[in-house]
């Protein structure tokens, strides 16, 4: 008898600390599945309004917190995105995914020094991570640390030569330390790899213009 009332005292121990949750799995992947369906449409406030009952139960999840964090991106409001994968953070610690969805809010409202600071804590976990590195160069690049931002552009194309996104980034940093041969060698590099590259094209006229004037 003693035994089966420390069972059923265990029981109710478990019950308190881990409350039964209101929906199934199946019903909780038709709410994924809907938010998904409704962000192919760009419905972003409804997106979140799919995924707002997931939320209300476990406000501490990271999934839910990591997908409403990107769904307020994209409606642009920026502060709620913050909100969301900083929770996210806080319940997988060592994930980067929330650090690299926490940048683009922060690169939408031009805020380059928090991105600076963002990317490097990515990169404390993940040297080589892509992205962090792609966002850090272009954050040092809006504070005008070009020589900073040229070794991480460096850094990366030792590994991805032929990359256009860190050769569009070392052309600009090099353009904007007046290093024009170099700058003109890697634009007229990316030329070769994608004639139709507007970016590199423009810079090619700002360069001619410039020696034009030299």
């Amino acid at each position: 008898m003693r035994t089966i009332f420390t069972l059923l005292f265990i029981a109710a121990l478990t019950l308190l600390s881990f409350p039964l949750l209101a929906f199934s799995p199946s019903q909780v992947f038709q709410q994924y599945k809907l938010a998904a369906t409704l962000e192919q449409k760009e419905s972003y406030v409804k997106a979140v309004e799919a995924l707002a009952p997931l939320y209300q139960e476990r406000p501490d999840d990271y999934t839910v917190n990591l997908k409403l964090g990107w769904l307020s991106y994209l409606n642009k409001t920026y502060r709620n995105s913050q909100f969301h994968y900083e929770m996210a953070a806080a319940a997988a610690p060592a994930a980067i995914e929330p650090l690299l969805g926490m940048s683009l809010s922060l690169m939408a409202q031009g805020n380059w020094a928090d991105v600076e600071q963002l990317m490097h804590r990515v990169l404390k976990l993940d040297y080589y991570n892509y992205y962090a590195n792609l966002r850090l160069s272009i954050a040092l690049r809006n504070q005008k640390k070009y020589g900073l931002a040229e070794q991480i552009d460096r850094r990366m194309l030792a590994n991805l030569p032929a990359n256009l996104d860190f050769l569009l980034e070392l052309g600009a940093n090099l353009f904007y330390q007046n290093k024009l041969d170099a700058a003109e060698s890697v634009f007229s590099y990316i030329l070769i790899l994608d004639f139709t590259n507007l970016t590199a094209q423009d810079f090619i006229a700002r360069l001619k213009n410039k020696n034009g004037k030299r």
